[in-house]
């Protein structure tokens, strides 16, 4: 949860399809719809707005031929006559911080594969998996939801549910994840395997 001296960063925010869900695409009223969202308080209002949905990874891709893709379904979803051109990518920083602030800027910065961050890696692992499983399978297939270069993005989602601290986790949409102290675990069939 968000609270008061985490400098606004809490395992909450991972929760991106908890956003998705209050665009009123989706009925979160059916179980179906709740099952992977968090068990807390919803509201949707049912919207005649067509959704654009992108990862930040797709505005930077490296990848001439998905980058060109990506802004012709971008151009697309905009009703722009004229192609986009590439996209500009640069990492904000202010260029007037003091040594002192760029210390303490840096002083905050985790490695997430620290053992000491297994708790919350966990955390984020299964919002992740979640958030995956939930865009995929029930907020994309609503015909106002747009995505551009579709099989990039799709496997940009796919890559959410990878431990980034080990390469060789990784939760198959017919498993479900639990998350405990010790680690997350996938479960298929009642068997469990640690995963982390």
């Amino acid at each position: 949860r968000c609270v008061v001296g985490t400098y606004n960063v809490c395992a909450q925010r991972a929760w991106f399809h908890l956003a998705l869900s209050f665009l009123g695409k989706v009925n979160v009223t059916d179980p179906h719809v709740r099952e992977l969202l968090p068990n807390t308080k919803l509201h949707s209002y049912p919207t005649k707005g067509r959704v654009f949905l992108y990862d930040v990874d797709q505005m930077s891709d490296t990848n001439d031929s998905r980058a060109l893709e990506f802004r012709q379904g971008l151009q697309k979803f905009l009703f722009l006559r004229n192609p986009l051109p590439p996209l500009l990518w640069f990492k904000p920083m202010r260029k007037n911080w003091s040594n002192a602030t760029v210390e303490l800027y840096n002083s905050r910065k985790i490695n997430i594969c620290d053992t000491e961050h297994d708790q919350v890696r966990n955390v984020l692992l299964k919002a992740a998996v979640n958030a995956s499983r939930w865009i995929r399978t029930i907020f994309l297939p609503h015909p106002d939801v747009h995505v551009a270069a579709r099989d990039s993005f799709l496997e940009i989602l796919q890559a959410w549910e990878f431990d980034p601290c080990n390469t060789g986790s990784f939760h198959r949409a017919s498993d479900s994840v639990e998350c405990v102290r010790n680690g997350c675990f996938m479960v298929t069939n009642r068997t469990a395997t640690k995963s982390t």
